[in-house]
């Protein structure tokens, strides 16, 4: 069965759980399972950092999307050539 792709604390059980029931031994369970944490976290982040902010601390707010801006007529020749069935 596939590991939990998670950087959550029960992610980390369920996985070692499920690696020793496969045969491994325990301290290679735990390695396995703790690379898949680390490899499942958002890059710069500590594990369980990703949780909602409490009571009187700020919440991140996301990023606003930047536009790209695009040449003139560029999307609409991309538009009708995908339209008439033509490669890109």
């Amino acid at each position: 069965m596939p590991l939990v792709k998670s950087a959550s604390k029960a992610a980390v059980g369920q996985n070692i759980r499920r690696e020793i029931a496969a045969g491994r031994p325990a301290e290679q369970a735990v390695a396995i399972a703790l690379d898949t944490q680390r490899r499942a976290q958002a890059p710069g982040k500590p594990a369980g950092a990703s949780k909602p902010a409490g009571p009187g601390q700020p919440a991140d707010k996301p990023k606003p999307r930047q536009r790209v801006p695009q040449r003139d007529g560029a999307a609409k020749r991309l538009a009708a050539r995908i339209a008439s069935g033509g490669a890109l």
